[in-house]
């Protein structure tokens, strides 16, 4: 006689009375049926030879089966969102169980001692049970634990001496006050987050090998006041994130160099300080303190080598900058209203010259605006470290080129900028040409194109402003023979920092630009390019500002420069950095 071993119950309203005389077979190995309408299985039923049972949205609402039913065989059992679910189905005698899905049975309050005599249970699942408070000790087997947006205030100093659990989450365990205090032993596969676990105000050890350390987002650690001095024992941590921990106030010496840690994020911190060992992190590419206490940087964060990125985006209390790494192409420095010392970075600028990395687009933004204290010598050694900026970036976009050519694969459109910006009135010195006004027209000299040419530099002084406006230029190139070229180019947009008052800057501003593809566009589809740019005699640059949002805000260029960059003076800003 065919024994029925799979029954699968698509997910359809049934009556009632078909269930209560429904017999099922006990020959039943697998069972999934999908919204399962009753409390317990069929009183008639043994599920003894059960393997496998998957009922998602149940309306289970304790005991499935009595002890004469229980499933010795099984394997696995999944309930999940089965949200009347008060209690776990007794397991004590299936030990040969080793998956379990109760997500987000949010009934269910606690799970049995027993559970830790499950040798060969694997994976537990518990995600998303918020009535959960309690969680026994685990079994020695186990190696994925989601406990994730659970109510759990401590976890069982068991999971964290386990060797064998390799994923662990605990996001968003709102009411979790503290982690074991026990030797840590996890060996984790993955990152290690602590977001959301807002209660959590200490710990004393974390995974050794893990990678990402995450204490950001709304509802965060609110209670974490320090880290402990042994987080740098994490010799694999590459991310570390404590955005929004508001009490975070303690960043701890770094005792040893950090290799693998790559970003580390403490905006919206009470950080006043970070130690003089923050050099120590020689692997840094992220650095982000915006809206932080900070006061002061170390002058050892020159030696973070690697440091790519910084962001101190209203930093009140920042009152000065040391000279910075020598790889450092994104400074944003909004709005550090006490700001008022910047040193010069020229000689780790020109020391890392080389070292530019090629297969990446290429760019440099450093950013000082509503910084209204920065001092005369911060805006000069700003605009003075954005000559050797552009000449080594002009420099490395010039060999990107001539390598995408030889590999067959240059494009024109890969565009290469860098862009300077900062409080201030007056064109930087080493700009050879400068006007008053939005315009400047310039004749060029007969051999002003050459092998060595890397473009030009643009700068401009905006006005005091409101509301929201777009930065732009045209370059009118004119020939010998009376032809006329024009290329457009958009350079920024600016948006009001303050959406009630338009308030956009709070004093003049300087910017300088250089971009690398203006000539391409002018000899688009000729076909001797250099005999066309002997022809070219005179260029005029002409900037636009452009408001949009606000009709009557007052917006303008008040003056401007162009400068001529080449290779062969490249080697004179070296010298003079060093």
């Amino acid at each position: 006689m065919y024994q029925l071993r799979y029954l699968y119950v698509k997910p359809v309203i049934y009556p009632i009375p078909l269930i209560v005389y429904l017999d099922l077979p006990n020959s039943l190995r697998y069972l999934n049926w999908y919204a399962y309408p009753l409390k317990s299985l069929p009183s008639k039923f043994s599920a003894q030879n059960l393997v496998f049972l998957q009922m998602p949205c149940s309306k289970v609402g304790g005991q499935l089966w009595n002890e004469d039913q229980s499933p010795v065989n099984l394997k696995r059992i999944s309930l999940f969102w089965s949200k009347r679910l008060t209690e776990v189905p007794n397991l004590s005698r299936s030990l040969n169980i080793e998956h379990i899905d109760l997500r987000g049975c949010e009934s269910l309050v606690e799970i049995p001692s027993y559970f830790q005599h499950l040798g060969k249970l694997t994976y537990l699942k518990l995600m998303g049970c918020t009535d959960l408070k309690n969680l026994p000790e685990m079994p020695c087997n186990l190696e994925f634990l989601d406990l994730s947006e659970t109510a759990i205030e401590e976890l069982p100093s068991s999971v964290w001496s386990h060797e064998k659990i390799s994923h662990l989450d605990i996001t968003d365990c709102r009411h979790l006050k503290s982690l074991p205090s026990n030797t840590c032993k996890l060996k984790l596969s993955g990152s290690f987050s602590l977001k959301g676990c807002k209660s959590l105000c200490e710990f004393w050890e974390l995974p050794r090998n893990t990678t990402a350390l995450d204490f950001s987002k709304l509802l965060t650690c609110k209670s974490l006041v320090s880290l402990p001095t042994n987080v740098w024992k994490l010799k694999y941590l590459e991310s570390l994130d404590l955005s929004g921990c508001s009490n975070f106030q303690h960043f701890p010496e770094i005792s040893e160099a950090m290799e693998h840690l790559e970003f580390l994020n403490l905006s919206g911190t009470v950080v006043k300080e970070l130690p003089p060992s923050i050099g120590n992190l020689v692997g840094l590419r992220k650095l982000d303190l915006s809206w932080t206490e900070i006061k002061n940087i170390p002058a050892s964060i020159k030696q973070a080598a690697q440091l790519s990125h910084m962001r101190l985006i209203n930093c009140k209390s920042l009152e000065s900058l040391p000279e910075l790494p020598p790889l450092l192409k994104c400074l944003e420095a909004h709005a550090c209203t006490s700001l008022k010392t910047v040193s010069s970075s020229s000689t780790t600028i020109t020391q890392g010259w080389g070292e530019y990395i090629f297969f990446q687009r290429l760019y440099e933004k450093h950013i000082f605006s509503d910084c209204p204290k920065l001092d005369e010598n911060a805006r000069s050694n700003i605009m003075g470290d954005a000559q050797p900026r552009i000449m080594r970036m002009a420099t490395a976009s010039s060999k990107f080129k001539e390598y995408k050519i030889k590999k067959a694969s240059y494009n024109s459109n890969e565009e290469s900028f860098v862009g300077i910006r900062c409080c201030g009135n007056e064109i930087p010195k080493w700009f050879s040409h400068k006007s008053e006004g939005c315009s400047i027209k310039i004749g060029l000299p007969r051999d002003w194109f050459s092998t060595d040419f890397l473009g030009f530099a643009l700068s401009l002084v905006v006005v005091a402003a409101t509301g929201h406006m777009k930065i732009g230029c045209k370059y009118n190139f004119k020939t010998s023979n009376g032809e006329s070229h024009e290329v457009k180019r958009h350079l920024c947009s600016l948006r009001a920092k303050n959406v009630l008052t338009s308030q956009l800057f709070s004093c003049d501003e300087v910017f300088v630009w250089w971009h690398n593809n203006v000539l391409e566009e002018v000899v688009e589809g000729a076909q001797s390019p250099t005999a066309f740019y002997k022809l070219v005699t005179e260029v005029n640059v002409r900037f636009t500002v452009r408001g949009y949002g606000s009709s009557n805000s007052r917006r303008g260029v008040e003056k401007c420069g162009i400068c001529l960059l080449y290779g062969k003076d490249a080697e004179m800003i070296k010298q003079r950095a060093l």
